[in-house]
């Protein structure tokens, strides 16, 4: 609702435009005086008047919308039109502004990691050479990592452990790295079954499989299975990540790596291994991590460890 100058403040239309001008500075004087050039005969600059409310509003919001509606009621109706039109276009601007830093915000949690840092791209993660050749960290974007946070709350589904994941691909033209195929073709407990369906080849190239590692016993920071690596190879995917809590865990190919390997047998070595590692006193999660390095070094892959979305290649 537009209030009259005469109720704003307990000052009177007539007595702001009786005011003498004793402060430039006083915005119910440069209401007045909006005010008393609406009324004239010679034209009106609409631009001075907008920007002369935009000065009475940065202090007194009441007396700028009293003064828009005094100055709307004393124009004639072209200017008036004009006038009004000219307010919708200042809201238009605030809006668009808002929009664009929305936009700009949507763009840069999609470039950019949680530390800031320019995200890594899929062409970035090309199979490398030898592992040494790999890149030395790896950093996802706010927006893949909003993603597999969310994985990962939602792998306790009633209270018990059941992988969830989804399948990375990344955009040809923009290099950005995505998770589609969320929820893949089931899981279980202890294992996740993804969809590789590309949705669009023209745009999509596959990179590999992201999924979660939760437990029922609660054990957090649990990195590869055999089972894990062994399908990344045999595949023939660039690389596999899996999170467990916060650490996040990604094994890499390379130029090096076999092109087969026995599932089976790689499976059962990785679990025999991190079962003595444990019986030696390590923790789940150490021998875990220990193992998966090892396995790394065998088969000439990338192995890298990290939190929130920026990793660091721990072998080589």
């Amino acid at each position: 609702m537009t209030l009259p100058l005469s109720q704003v403040g307990g000052t009177s239309t007539s007595d702001l435009l009786a005011r003498q001008p004793t402060d430039s500075s006083d915005p119910a004087l440069l209401a007045a005086n909006l005010v008393a050039g609406a009324g004239t005969s010679t034209g009106v600059d609409l631009a001075k008047v907008h920007a002369g409310i935009a000065e009475i509003a940065a202090s007194d919001p009441a007396l700028a919308q009293a003064t828009h509606g005094e100055v709307a009621a004393r124009l004639n109706p072209v200017d008036a039109g004009h006038f009004l039109s000219g307010i919708f276009d200042k809201i238009g601007d605030a809006l668009r502004s808002i929009v664009d830093k929305i936009g700009e915000m949507i763009e840069d949690a999609s470039t950019h990691g949680a530390n800031g840092q320019p995200a890594t791209t899929g062409p970035q993660l090309a199979t490398p050479a030898d592992p040494a050749s790999a890149p030395s960290s790896i950093n996802f974007s706010r927006t893949l990592q909003a993603g597999f946070d969310k994985q990962w709350d939602n792998s306790f589904p009633s209270g018990s452990a059941k992988e969830q994941g989804g399948t990375l691909f990344f955009d040809k033209k923009s290099g950005e790295i995505v998770m589609l195929n969320v929820g893949g073709h089931g899981s279980t407990p202890g294992t996740f079954t993804p969809d590789y369906t590309n949705p669009d080849p023209s745009r999509y190239q596959l990179l590999g499989v992201f999924h979660t590692h939760p437990y029922d016993s609660g054990d957090t920071g649990i990195s590869f299975s055999g089972a894990d690596v062994a399908v990344m190879i045999n595949e023939g995917h660039n690389l596999i990540m899996a999170q467990s809590g916060d650490r996040q865990f990604v094994m890499m190919r390379t130029d090096q790596t076999p092109a087969n390997v026995d599932y089976t047998a790689l499976n059962n070595a990785q679990n025999a291994r991190i079962s003595q590692l444990v019986g030696e006193g390590k923790s789940f999660a150490d021998a875990a991590s220990q193992a998966s390095s090892e396995l790394a070094t065998k088969y000439h892959l990338a192995y890298y460890e990290g939190s929130n979305g920026n990793l660091t290649r721990i072998n080589p």
